[in-house]
């Protein structure tokens, strides 16, 4: 993470780096979480001598690390951590700041 971006990043086919980055903001109006940013990958695009760009085993495996980390967390787990960020008890939102860290320590592998 720097300042309100996180930032995750792994080495996978074609000697590639493929990230995530993004950033989340509460938003009053719908009393939920934002979310804005982007996945990607840098590869070597050449085999030999000759230019092959991305192959289909390095967007089979962004999608595949991109799937899992989704999978990570459930839509009521995150809206039952939600809950302790307007409460007024201490434990719930001691509990709520546990998983946001957990979650942004959320890796794509």
């Amino acid at each position: 993470t720097y300042k309100d971006v996180s930032i995750q990043a792994i080495r996978g086919p074609q000697n590639g780096i493929f990230g995530a980055v993004w950033h989340e903001s509460w938003n009053k109006e719908t009393k939920d979480m934002d979310f804005n940013g982007m996945v990607g990958c840098g590869v070597y695009g050449f085999e030999g001598e000759e230019w092959v760009g991305v192959m289909p085993s390095s967007v089979l495996f962004l999608k595949e690390a991109l799937t899992h980390a989704v999978r990570t967390y459930n839509e009521e787990d995150i809206a039952e951590w939600m809950k302790g960020f307007h409460s007024e008890d201490p434990a719930k939102r001691d509990e709520f700041e546990r998983h946001l860290r957990v979650r942004n320590s959320l890796r794509l592998s």
